[in-house]
């Protein structure tokens, strides 16, 4: 009997623990997961050259343009400076950016929420450039990093699921088992 009255509450409880969500909208309201999650990325200009990158790829991509015409600047020499590392961008000539390709750089970008402070140093041809950026890391791209376990939550639901129907059918055959064994007594 005690069982029964155990699989009874595990079975009352059962929807609230399985379908249970945080108070994300319902409708017609877009779910924010839905949402493309912002790109880390970052925007710096001087006199001459302004700049835009972005993390994308497992690279960090980088594109140049002349300030004032926003002509592309094509085959410079540009280097990243992070931290105490300072690496070259290679020059795409396919897509028109520059892409700095190294994971340890760009894994440490992706994973620390917050600006990150980079300094570029571009020469194109005569000119040459020293550009201060801050790469900025959403907090909502930095969780999902961190919490990659979370992709798949139906699998932890799923698996209670399961276990709490196996409970339920092996309560329910000890139970008609009992009483048919009653019954053999009734009528013996």
């Amino acid at each position: 009997m005690k069982f029964f009255l155990l699989l009874t509450a595990a079975l009352l409880l059962l929807p609230s623990a399985v379908w249970a969500h945080g108070d994300e909208p319902h409708g017609d309201a877009p779910h924010p997961a839905a949402a493309a999650p912002a790109q880390p990325g970052f925007e710096a200009a001087t006199e001459a050259f302004e700049l835009v990158g972005r993390i994308d790829d497992g690279a960090l991509l980088i594109w140049v343009q002349r300030f004032e015409t926003n002509a592309p600047v094509l085959g410079a020499t540009l280097q990243v400076e992070a931290g105490s590392r300072k690496l070259p961008a290679v020059f795409d000539a396919a897509r028109g950016l520059y892409a700095v390709k190294d994971a340890a750089l760009v894994q440490a970008l992706q994973t620390r929420p917050g600006p990150h402070a980079l300094v570029l140093t571009l020469q194109a041809g005569e000119e040459a450039d020293l550009i201060p950026a801050a790469l900025t890391l959403p907090d909502d791209v930095a969780a999902a990093a961190d919490h990659d376990h979370d992709a798949k939550p139906w699998r932890l639901r799923a698996a209670f699921v399961g276990a709490v129907l196996l409970l339920g059918l092996v309560g329910w055959w000890r139970l008609h088992r009992g009483f048919r064994t009653e019954l053999k007594e009734l009528d013996a």
